[in-house]
């Protein structure tokens, strides 16, 4: 349905003044300073570069969606991801360079084993660009815009109640591209905190399920693709959701009671 109704639009968004104004202060970008965005401008590259994937994501799928019957889904995002790039200061950056090289500081994506950064010939020169220390709520951001048009379903972890589905992008699906623009807008350095800690809260608070009699949690797809990201396991993915929660907040109340419920049982 996302496809559907974004091929309608998208016709007319790419013959618009303000799209080929677009694509004029695009190649703006090959002339950026890379380096001033220096480690201690860590807030600076943070915002660059998800305002850069929140861009190039948007407009891949603008074009993408001009192709009869495009879809994409299983292989094909993974190859949309990876083929869907801009050229910034000389380097070429994909969907998948930003996401997992430096937004996740040159992570693994799930199922494949060489880092995104991994030159034969030497250092990739990308890795100077890498956000260190990594912060997971970023995750949470990318989320947000990946759930426009590509499902977010439910896993299962030990002791989940498998009854309930929950599909999070059908919110989006009767909304047009113009309604879009809160999702996609201008992540400001001086607000990223605000912002990461913001979706963070609500990201986790809305879309964990808990059932603290049964002690069963139901856990978005997001922490078995990105379970790495904090921490390698179920418990490590609660544990980091447990300190990401403010302590007043009910979910964070309810997860310090079920890891009790266990250290006790």
């Amino acid at each position: 349905q996302f496809f559907s109704k974004l091929a309608v639009e998208s016709r007319n968004v790419i013959q618009s003044n303000k799209f080929k104004r677009f694509l004029e202060v695009l190649c703006e970008l090959q002339r950026v300073d890379l380096q001033l965005l220096s480690h201690q401008h860590l807030h600076e590259r943070i915002c660059f570069f998800l305002n850069i994937y929140n861009v190039l994501l948007l407009h891949g799928l603008l074009i993408s969606s001009l192709i009869s019957d495009c879809k994409i889904h299983g292989l094909a995002t993974h190859s949309f991801y990876r083929r869907t790039c801009y050229q910034i200061a000389g380097f070429k950056f994909s969907l998948t360079d930003i996401r997992d090289g430096v937004l996740r500081n040159n992570k693994c994506y799930p199922n494949t084993f060489i880092p995104v950064f991994d030159s034969i010939d030497g250092v990739d020169p990308r890795l100077r660009f890498c956000i260190q220390p990594k912060d997971v709520r970023i995750l949470f951001l990318l989320d947000k815009v990946d759930r426009l048009w590509n499902n977010s379903e439910y896993i299962t972890i030990p002791g989940v109640n498998n009854e309930q589905q929950i599909d999070a992008s059908a919110i989006y699906q009767s909304e047009t591209i113009d309604q879009y623009q809160n999702v996609f807008s201008c992540l400001e350095p001086e607000k990223l905190e605000f912002t990461l800690q913001g979706e963070t809260e609500d990201f986790c608070m809305h879309r964990i399920l808990i059932d603290p009699r049964n002690r069963r949690i139901r856990l978005p797809s997001l922490f078995g693709v990105y379970c790495e990201d904090f921490g390698g396991s179920d418990m490590a993915v609660l544990q980091a959701c447990y300190h990401l929660m403010p302590p007043s907040s009910l979910l964070h109340t309810q997860l310090a009671e079920l890891f009790e419920a266990k250290h006790t049982a």
